[in-house]
């Protein structure tokens, strides 16, 4: 079997994570895959971004569902460290999807989870997912993974097509029975 390299969170070791500089930066260095994670705002904005709290990866503090639409041009993501610093906002799902359409990136999208995770969040994510895939035409360009397989389930039941991946944390005993 042939080994793939995917640049987890765009190119997290050179870029900011999550970041459109990050996913350039895979596409100039002739990376085939690159990973992100998706979230839902409480306004149904899907964002790629990483933890539930704007807290670590940003300059302001907060939760990423009370992101505000307002808000997003003022929010910087761009800090590796101090002495690297440059403004970037953070990427909305399409606005990705559209760039690695245009570069032949492949992109393995990660549906993003907290706890307490309510179905009516489960079944929005998923159902906005799939329409921005769908919109930017991405299908034969992305795969859909998530540790959260009820909304791998309830994915499958909209598009039987969509490849999608069960992550885990810690591999199951009977892994090579499901």
């Amino acid at each position: 079997m042939m080994s793939k390299i995917c640049g987890h969170r765009g190119a997290v070791n050179y870029k900011p994570e999550n970041t459109m500089s990050g996913f350039e930066w895979c596409v100039q260095n002739g990376i085939e895959w690159a990973e992100c994670d998706v979230q839902l705002t409480n306004e149904g904005v899907l964002l790629v971004i990483h933890d539930d709290t704007l807290d670590r990866t940003s300059d302001t503090i907060g939760l990423v569902k009370e992101i505000r639409k307002k808000e997003l041009e003022t929010i910087n993501v761009g800090e590796i460290e101090p002495k690297n610093y440059f403004f970037q906002k953070i990427p909305k799902m399409e606005e990705l999807l559209r760039f690695c359409k245009n570069s032949k990136l492949k992109l393995n999208v990660e549906m993003k989870f907290y706890q307490p995770i309510k179905s009516s969040y489960r079944e929005r994510l998923v159902s906005n997912l799939l329409q921005a895939i769908k919109k930017t035409n991405m299908k034969n360009q992305v795969l859909v993974t998530s540790f959260d397989l009820d909304s791998l389930l309830l994915l499958r039941k909209y598009s039987s097509q969509l490849p999608v991946g069960v992550l885990y944390e810690f591999l199951p005993k009977n892994w090579k029975e499901n």
